[in-house]
């Protein structure tokens, strides 16, 4: 049974998150956090002179003070770790033309070009003055010479031709800008290696350690295994480095449920944990040998993880597992729950952004689902045979951490691996396996005939694997697709799963029930969505880079409208399927604006434009322009930016992907002048027109 009591970083990891998610969705309340903390603390502070009569009453205001100071105490560290708030950041000073920078990260080379991680160090403006200033700027840097790469700890000038990502508002896809802000990166520089001044002053950076260590690891991995694919997914394995991966390699692990195994993580600092207990052992025997182990075992873990690259996965177990084992050196009885809660706190004290990670989700939810129920599960088979015990443990492990997981995955990857089990089953031993033989390459390549030889037998092994991941992702239903959930109901979903784990540890019928009960709260929920769903009837822009798309929706039904060339685009796709899931679509008809087409409610005419209702979208110098507010207008040149301005309304006008970004603040700078107003002319997803 669950003691509350005995996971106290439970009761401050809780309010802390919140307190993270509440600034997340309204920046406008950290002030209210700022007086919060005063009085929490206040109180705290003077509680024993407090004249309260009745003590338990005094209990619960502490209890409310210590809850409201956490989620204030969240609030405001995520205020603190944002990017661009403190005076000296390079995108608070004006008139910038130079920045001297120092490479902190090296991301990854593809098709020539380099993406670098820098810190802003010192600007220059126009009158040549120099400042000292901060932030982190993405480099995308085009190679001019392939075999000459910048390092960690370099520094170097560079012109400050900054710009800022742009911001997709399409419903349900990936955010560019919001993710880079997460990493504290406001602003990127496209520039070539030609335009970069290096300079004489280097300095130590411990992630350049980690990077010299990691390119001798795969060094040494690639002598021993020639196979391509064999030695990409050596290095993904033991390193989670995935350059040398190809597509389908990942598309067949991820399809298969078993990506967790190739982006290194707590499974794998687990095992080389268990690993550095059975080898060190021994240590236990001497004296203060108990210390002794323990300092190898940290020195070791941490090791790997500079090994990685210092990958955040591997920090969390490193953290967790450096807890477990400090834990039990002072000999303090260790609740693996209570160190969960404890390493996950101690990370978004850190850095709150973290929260945000899908990965920083789904590994401690893992984690914690193993946790809660393996023991609980395990109770059922222990008294089988050992070979049934080994495979029971294997889908044992996978079901739990599955169980909390799987709404996760869901919300963010909308598919599910339907055999996920049977290919863990198979997959994990065997790559369990692997990690030792790849380790076991380190020590034996002074013997180059042993080294490869191992090489070889992990090469077979991968073979075989691959042939069977193949089999699996071949068979039919291997994956169940399209699958969406909102926050609302992935809120649902965890309260059920806490139900669900409370009775496995209560066993009580009278929990069944609850669960039915609250089963049949979610009833009236779905009733709502299917409703809204069957209602909904607009008009939106989908934003894109380098298309024009509309979307008219009418309740599950769809048309798309757009250019003869943008639904090739697979990165248009995936947006659009994303907003399909999203609003529940079923019915897709894809229209390119070179054809005709007629259905129920829609019309569209090669060339013109198209008609949805009453709502007519057309498109410069081909429709004829009149005074109705069903016109919309298209803006594909900026010839006559002075005729369409004078003839049609404002808030009718949508400027088009094909007007090149100086003709566009033109266009906005004489409906500026002309009304009065900013009009909202935007390329961006937005909502053209709600049918009422």
């Amino acid at each position: 049974m669950i003691n509350w009591h005995s996971i106290p970083f439970a009761r401050l990891l809780i309010p802390f998150t919140i307190g993270i998610v509440v600034y997340n969705c309204s920046p406008g309340t950290l002030p209210y956090a700022f007086v919060l903390i005063i009085l929490a603390c206040t109180f705290l502070l003077f509680e024993n002179s407090l004249q309260i009569q009745a003590k338990f009453k005094l209990k619960i205001w502490t209890s409310i003070s210590i809850l409201v100071l956490f989620m204030s105490l969240g609030a405001a560290r995520l205020h603190f770790t944002n990017a661009g708030i403190e005076n000296s950041h390079y995108s608070n000073l004006k008139g910038t033309e130079y920045l001297k920078v120092e490479i902190i990260d090296v991301l990854e080379l593809k098709n020539g070009k380099l993406k670098l991680v820098v810190d802003a160090l010192i600007a220059i403006d126009s009158s040549r003055s120099k400042t000292k200033c901060s932030g982190r700027i993405l480099i995308n840097l085009k190679l001019a010479n392939n075999n000459i790469q910048p390092k960690i700890g370099e520094t170097f000038w560079i012109k400050s031709n900054l710009t800022e990502p742009e911001f997709n508002q399409n419903p349900g896809t990936f955010d560019y800008r919001t993710y880079l802000k997460r990493k504290h990166i406001l602003h990127f520089i496209n520039t070539s290696s030609n335009n970069i001044i290096k300079t004489n002053d280097s300095f130590y950076n411990i992630k350049k350690t980690a990077y010299e260590l990691r390119d001798y690891s795969l060094a040494v991995i690639k002598n021993n295994i020639t196979n391509k694919l064999s030695y990409g997914i050596s290095e993904a394995l033991l390193l989670g480095y995935k350059s040398d991966l190809n597509e389908d390699t990942n598309l067949v692990f991820t399809r298969t449920g078993t990506l967790h195994i190739l982006a290194v993580s707590g499974m794998h600092a687990g095992l080389i944990f268990a690993m550095l207990n059975w080898v060190f052992g021994f240590i236990i025997k001497f004296k203060k040998g108990n210390i002794l182990k323990v300092i190898i075992i940290l020195f070791c873990l941490w090791f790997y993880a500079l090994m990685s690259g210092f990958s955040s996965s591997v920090i969390r177990a490193a953290v967790m597992f450096s807890l477990m084992s400090i834990g039990n050196l002072v000999n303090r009885s260790n609740n693996p729950i209570n160190t969960i809660f404890s390493s996950a706190f101690i990370m978004l004290v850190f850095d709150p952004n973290f929260l945000f990670d899908p990965g920083f989700q789904l590994s401690y939810t893992a984690v914690l689902g193993i946790n809660l129920c393996y023991s609980k599960i395990k109770v059922l088979y222990k008294n089988k045979s050992k070979p049934i015990r080994a495979i029971s443990d294997l889908i044992n492990v996978s079901l739990c951490a599955q169980l909390l997981t799987f709404p996760i995955s869901i919300y963010y990857f909308n598919q599910f691996p339907s055999y996920f089990l049977i290919t863990n089953i198979v997959v994990i031993p065997i790559y369990t396996f692997l990690i030792f033989l790849i380790i076991a390459l380190f020590p034996l390549s002074i013997t180059p005939f042993l080294s490869l030889f191992i090489g070889k037998i992990i090469d077979i092994l991968i073979y075989y694997n691959d042939i069977f991941m193949h089999f699996m992702d071949r068979l039919p239903y291997a994956v169940a697709n399209n699958l969406s959930i909102d926050f609302i109901e992935l809120f649902l979903l965890y309260i059920l799963i806490v139900k669900i784990i409370y009775w496995i540890y209560h066993n009580s019928k009278v929990r069944i029930v609850y669960i039915l009960i609250f089963l049949s709260l979610l009833v009236p929920y779905e009733y709502y969505q299917q409703v809204k769903t069957q209602n909904q009837r607009f008009i939106c822009l989908m934003g894109f880079k380098n298309a024009n798309i509309f979307v008219c929706v009418n309740g599950e039904k769809s048309f798309v409208f757009g250019d003869s060339l943008c639904f090739t685009q697979k990165s248009i796709k995936n947006d659009l399927n994303k907003f399909f899931l999203k609003h529940h679509i079923k019915s897709k008809y894809m229209i390119q604006e070179n054809f005709s087409f007629v259905s129920t409610n829609y019309r569209s005419i090669s060339g013109l434009g198209f008609q949805f209702f009453d709502r007519t979208v057309t498109i410069q110098n081909t429709a004829h322009l009149n005074r109705q507010n069903c016109v919309f207008y298209v803006i594909n040149s900026a010839e006559k930016t002075q005729d369409f301005t004078l003839k049609n309304y404002p808030s009718n006008l949508i400027i088009s992907h094909k007007i090149h970004e100086y003709q566009k603040q033109n266009i906005k700078n004489e409906l500026f002048k002309r009304y009065g107003k900013k009009i909202n002319i935007s390329p961006r997803f937005r909502i053209i027109y709600q049918f009422q």
